[in-house]
Formats: C-alpha cells, structure tokens, sequence
C-alpha cells in the first residue's frame, strides 16, 4: 500500500515539473522568437485557413545568410526566417476558417508564403520577392533581362552594342550615369546603356583573362591577337590577369574554392621613372622594456589569403603610421591609387572599385604563381610579355614579398614579412618547407632596408 501511495505521489509530483517545463519551455519561446516549424516543411496540401479560433499571429520574413565562402543565400529551412512581430487577439479572436492569406501583413520587398497553425497561435512565413531588371540599349531597344531576389547580389548583366559591353549604366535614357545596385531592390527596374567597355567582355570569367581599369576584359589570346591601335589601347588600360578562378582562401586549395584572384600586372612596369612597386620594407619597429633589451614586432600569416592577413594585421597593429611600419602590405594596397597617378591612360579610366581590394599575397599564393613548372606561373610571365613587353618579369634574379608564415617563428628569426626568389620554386609548395623562404630578419644594430617586388594579388567577383 505505501508502495503504491509512493508511486502516486511520484507520478503527480513528474508530472507537475513536466507541466512547469512545458510551461516555461513556452515562455521561452515567446521570449527568443524562435521559429516552431520548418518552413520548407509545410505541406502544399495543407490547409490554408484557421482549423480553431487563434488569439495570436506571428510574422516571419526571409533572412539573408552567408555561407563559408561569404557567398549570399537564402532559405526556405527554420533558420532562413527572422521573427518580425507578434499580434494579440484575444480581445476579437480570428473565427475558424480565416484564410491565412487574409491575416498577411504588407512587408516591402516581402510575398506571403505560407502559413500554419498550432493551438491557438498562427504562423505567418514571407519569402523575398523576385524582381526583374530589364536593360536597353535607348528607349525602344531592348537588350536583355536579368531576375532576381530582392537583398542578393547583383551582377552587371551581359549586354553588349556593336560587340562591345556595357559597363555603365543609367536609369534615365537622358540621365547622368547612375551608380550600379550591389544587390536587387524590392521592385522591378529598367537601366539604359551608358557606355561600353575597352574589352570584350563585361567581366573577367577566367583564367588569362587581362583586366583593364574600367573593369572589362578580354582573353589573352585576343589581346595577342590584336593589333595596332586597338592593341595598343589594351595594353594601355590592363591593370590585372586573373591567375586563380576557384581558389579556396581557406585551405589555399585552387580547384575547390569560389574566389577568382587576379595579380596587378603594372606593379612590374618601370616605364615611368616616378612609379615603382619594389618596397623597402621598412626598419622593423623597435621597443625597449624596463631592462632596456631591443625587440622587433612581428607579424606571422596563418591564413593561404593575403586578404585576409591584411584585415588582421589591421585589427592587431591599427592603422598609425602603416605606411611606414608595414611597407610591402601598404605598397600592395595603394596599387590602384598609385596606377591611377602614375599612369596617364589609366588615369582617365580606372573605375572607382579598383581604388581598393588589392593586397600583398600570402606565402601560398605567391608560392603558386612563381612556381616556374605550374601553370600558374606560365600564365602570367605569358601575360607580362603581351601587356609589358619582354623583360619586366625577371623570375630568375627578382624576389617577391609575402606575408609572412607561422612557420618562421622561433627564436632567433623576427621577420616583418618573408619573400620568395622565384629561381628556387619549384614543385615544393608545402608551407613548412622553409628552405624555399628568404625572411626580412632584424639581426643587426643598424636594422638596415631590403627592398623587394610586390605584386598585388585582389578578389575579383
């Protein structure tokens, strides 16, 4: 009997804490704003109204998220959705079957979905909406169509006049170029064609494509293939090949990744006596503790992008005096501004994002490009010929700056950044053999100058 009683009292006293979890489970969603159901997951043949009175609604609009590779996606899955707001109704409860439809909310650049019901609560989903860009050529000549999703990336579209792109365009037939939308808006929007490119292509796609400063492109072999005054002008205006297509950023892999990575190809031109991309990478910055004892500041890569090492060197060190204390990393960055001041043919028409993005190369994308029996490397001394002429890449007797690996650090090497001399690469690529390095190393009391070539590497999208 006192078993029994026992086992009573102890069934009551779980299902009370049950009922308190339940309870508090509950509170704690309405807290968080967690979604309770799987978007994607409800049925198209489930029932769009109300099945019992409901006293509360809850809006949830489509996010946009960001995957490993920095790409922009969405989805139909839980957490694609952010809560918006809530609604109380229990002063005047939705009747049994009121269309889900009905109790949708207006949300720019959102369309009501789908929508279900639990207990007395309903749950209300919108998707971004789809839009259309259409773009002419003049105002009855049209020239093609581009869909999208509002909030993701826009791209210029391929459009071309006479087998030239258009790279620029207006959203009044006789207005002032307008600024090119980096994502779709809520609605639909016509452009008209400003002006087209010095290539023939709106974008550079692939690898040996020569970039020039207006931002389109041509293929290698069309720019050796030309001839006179057209090939004087892409010779002109080539800021960049693009060596790297799929280059992953994270694991340095080349086939697997989703960055196109191009190399600054005027960072070799000395041509013009005031230009030149060969830094001295500045005297490493120098302290003194309470003992008085010398130390040198340094900064070691452990990422396979350049890009990236430059964003953490900024976020460690700040940005004082860069110039000076970074020298190689800000001769790299400044490539745009410096072509565009040293170079009259670029000068005039280098577009305004190429002012930025350029950065020095890590060990591995350097290692990549001047091994001198990968691809990579036949690719670029080839580009080099055709828009510099013979003789400005000098892999045998030029050394090239990289940031620096973790693989320096011990105890008696404190480099400021590593280099590489193309002569001694070959099909070593490994990170930790650290026979194929040279390091900037502080080893003396008069902590002299080295100066080496930079080659600014950037992401084109």
């Amino acid at each position: 009997m006192l078993k029994q009683k026992l086992f009573i009292f102890n069934f009551f006293l779980a299902a009370f804490f049950l009922g308190l979890l339940g309870f508090v489970s509950c509170q704690i969603d309405s807290e968080t704003k967690t979604l309770e159901v799987n978007p994607s997951s409800i049925s198209t043949n489930q029932t769009d109204k109300t099945a019992v009175p409901a006293s509360y609604i809850k809006h949830y609009t489509q996010k946009v998220l960001t995957d490993d590779n920095g790409e922009k996606y969405v989805s139909e899955k839980s957490e694609g959705f952010a809560y918006v707001e809530s609604e109380d109704k229990s002063d005047n409860p939705i009747e049994t079957g009121t269309k889900f439809k009905e109790l949708a909310k207006d949300y720019e650049g959102f369309t009501f979905d789908a929508g279900f019901q639990k207990e007395k609560t309903v749950y209300l989903y919108y998707k971004r909406s789809t839009v259309e860009y259409s773009f002419y050529k003049d105002e009855n000549t049209f020239l093609t169509k581009v869909p999208g999703t509002y909030g993701l990336k826009c791209s210029k579209p391929e459009a071309y006049i006479d087998g030239k792109p258009v790279i620029t365009w207006k959203t009044k037939v006789d207005g002032t170029t307008s600024s090119f939308p980096e994502t779709f808006g809520s609605k639909d929007a016509v452009f008209y064609a400003d002006k087209t490119g010095i290539g023939t292509k709106v974008r550079p796609t692939s690898a040996g494509d020569i970039v020039f400063a207006d931002g389109s492109a041509a293929t290698l072999s069309q720019v050796k293939s030309a001839s006179g005054e057209i090939k004087d002008t892409y010779k002109a205006h080539a800021i960049a090949v693009i060596i790297f297509i799929t280059y992953n950023t994270y694991s340095g892999d080349t086939n697997n990744g989703n960055k196109m990575i191009g190399v600054g190809i005027q960072s070799l031109n000395d041509s013009e006596p005031e230009y030149t991309m060969k830094s001295t990478y500045t005297r490493p910055y120098r302290y003194k503790d309470e003992d008085k004892a010398e130390y040198t500041e340094t900064f070691y890569s452990i990422t396979n992008c350049g890009h990236d090492d430059l964003n953490i060197l900024k976020k460690i060190y700040g940005t004082a005096d860069f110039n000076e204390r970074w020298m190689a990393f800000y001769f790299a960055e400044e490539y745009g501004n410096k072509i565009k001041t040293y170079l009259p043919a670029i000068k005039e028409t280098i577009s305004e994002e190429f002012l930025s993005g350029w950065y020095l190369p890590s060990y591995r994308e350097l290692a990549l490009l001047l091994a001198t029996n990968y691809y990579y490397h036949t690719l670029f001394q080839d580009a080099c010929t055709t828009i510099l002429g013979e003789g400005q890449y000098k892999p045998d007797n030029d050394k090239f700056w990289a940031s620096p690996s973790k693989t320096f650090d011990d105890e008696t090497d404190t480099p400021r950044a590593a280099f590489l001399d193309a002569k001694s690469v070959y099909t070593k690529l490994s990170a930790s053999d650290k026979s194929q390095w040279d390091i900037a190393t502080a080893t003396d009391s008069t902590y002299q100058d080295i100066v080496h070539q930079v080659l600014p590497f950037r992401i084109f999208e």
